[in-house]
């Protein structure tokens, strides 16, 4: 069993299982300027935190001045590794690294002896098979190299160039350890990319094999797994916990990064149209507005969606630190019940039923008699109205929807009332979403991409709109993370 090496770039290590093997080849495939060259310096540069390793960078191509250059735009001092004799950078050719390293007494391969690096790059590789011409020569090369590197358990990052005139090497992919491929994926209609990486090979270990998102920040490579620090989730004692937004002209969705998209905030006295796809799972995002609201004081008005019964429900609530219960206490929430699940007695004097012979047109003046009830117990408060709107379709039928929706806004006046339609559009038909998007001033879209939950904001009251961000899930509150696309 091989011992595992950081990767030291953030994400990375989880997708690899755990790290990289001590000893393995490693070959990272990309085009030109999609981060191969920040990868592997910074792959280097985590030997700073690991006093017993030492690493070697050979280029082919860039002198290690301006390898200093390109690490001090990520603030990594490189100069001071090598001032502690644990760092090496190595500008030479392909012939001359060849012929120093495989011939026994040659200048390079006694140095390896002696320095022994722990980590070693070669940028890139393609330079070599180039340089060598022959595919025969350039796999008893190969060989001999990776060999040579495993007996003395270095590690070995292998780059190689891809590109529209440069096929990458199946050999090379065939015998090093781990292959990793950084490309570019088109998101939504093609108009903006982002940049992925796939492993689909680590030998003998459990890793990811889909696309995996990654960025370059100021800090470095950031590899995104879609569940990365995901679980356990780490629960709220109490909604107590949460600051207030501070907002005063509506609310805030409880995601840091997203008001900003949605022009500020979820205005007051507006309509919002949350859609998502079947694949999606909304209360990661309804939650934090929920969440946030409760914070912030707000009184709710929701309307279930039926998939959940009243236990099922405490489930999903519990993380965030607050009950229906409890805001049943505090006469700050009205629950709408349309498909007859059993109501616990602590909810009965906030949860308006549906009679199974009644109308829409019927059941909505009963939730609006409530609903204006305790708006006027406690007038002051800003309130939130939540409607999962395809469970009014499947109880009520297309008409159904269409008029209770226009009858609650309209009969729902107050200043600080802002309204949510939550829609599933696999389970809504063209007239009904067109029906709720003319109805909002603000429309929210996310749907899920290779295990990725995407948003996008398509209009706002300011008539703004915002390209595709992600939505990653983390271990604490609100549970998300919100990469933005710029």
């Amino acid at each position: 069993m091989h011992s595992l090496m950081t990767t030291g770039i953030p994400g990375l290590d989880h997708v690899l299982g755990g790290g990289i093997p001590n000893g393995y080849s490693w070959l990272l495939e990309g085009e030109n300027g999609i981060g191969k060259t920040s990868l592997a310096l910074q792959f280097v540069h985590a030997i700073r935190d690991r006093p017993d390793e030492r690493a070697i960078y050979v280029s082919f191509i860039e002198l290690p001045e301006e390898l200093h250059l390109f690490a001090n735009n990520f603030g990594w001092d490189l100069r001071a590794l090598e001032a502690e004799g644990r760092l090496q950078l190595l500008a030479t050719s392909p012939a001359i690294f060849l012929e120093e390293l495989l011939m026994s007494d040659g200048h390079l391969r006694r140095h390896l002896e002696e320095f022994m690096p722990t980590r070693l790059v070669i940028d890139s590789v393609t330079d070599l098979r180039l340089y060598l011409k022959s595919r025969q020569a350039f796999r008893t090369l190969l060989e001999g190299l990776l060999n040579l590197f495993r007996r003395r358990r270095i590690t070995t990052l292998l780059i190689q160039d891809v590109g529209p005139d440069n096929p990458p090497s199946g050999l090379i992919r065939r015998v090093a350890d781990v292959n990793m491929l950084m490309q570019w994926q088109p998101v939504g209609d093609g108009s903006l990319m982002d940049r992925v990486l796939q492993t689909p090979k680590v030998r003998g270990r459990d890793h990811y094999n889909s696309y995996v998102l990654f960025e370059i920040n100021r800090d470095g490579v950031v590899a995104v797994p879609p569940d990365y620090e995901a679980f356990p989730r780490v629960g709220m004692e109490s909604v107590q916990n949460i600051p207030p937004s501070g907002l005063t002209t509506g609310f805030s969705s409880g995601i840091p990064g997203l008001d900003g998209l949605l022009g500020g905030s979820l205005t007051y006295n507006s309509t919002w149209l949350l859609s998502f796809d079947e694949t999606s799972y909304y209360p990661d995002l309804l939650m934090p507005l929920l969440t946030q609201a409760i914070a912030d004081g707000s009184s709710l008005f929701l309307l279930r969606s039926g998939r959940h019964n009243f236990r099922e429900s405490a489930t999903i609530l519990d993380p965030y630190g607050f009950s229906f219960e409890q805001l049943a206490a505090e006469k700050r929430i009205i629950l709408s019940e349309i498909f007859e699940h059993e109501i616990p007695p602590s909810l009965r004097e906030v949860v308006v039923s549906a009679r199974p012979e009644q109308s829409a047109t019927e059941y909505v003046q009963d939730v609006i008699r409530q609903v204006r009830e305790m708006i006027a117990v406690q007038p002051d408060r800003p309130h939130l109205s939540v409607l999962f709107t395809d469970a009014l379709a499947r109880r009520f039928g297309s008409a159904g929807l269409l008029n209770f929706v226009d009858r609650l806004i309209g009969a729902i006046d107050h200043p600080s009332v802002t309204h949510v339609f939550l829609a599933n559009e696999q389970e809504l038909n063209r007239q009904q979403v067109a029906f709720l998007g003319f109805m909002a001033r603000g429309i929210v879209r996310f749907w899920k991409t290779g295990g990725y939950q995407y948003l996008q904001v398509t209009k706002t009251p300011r008539n703004s709109s915002s390209p595709p961000s992600i939505l990653v899930r983390s271990a604490h509150y609100p549970y998300l993370k919100l990469l933005v696309r710029r």
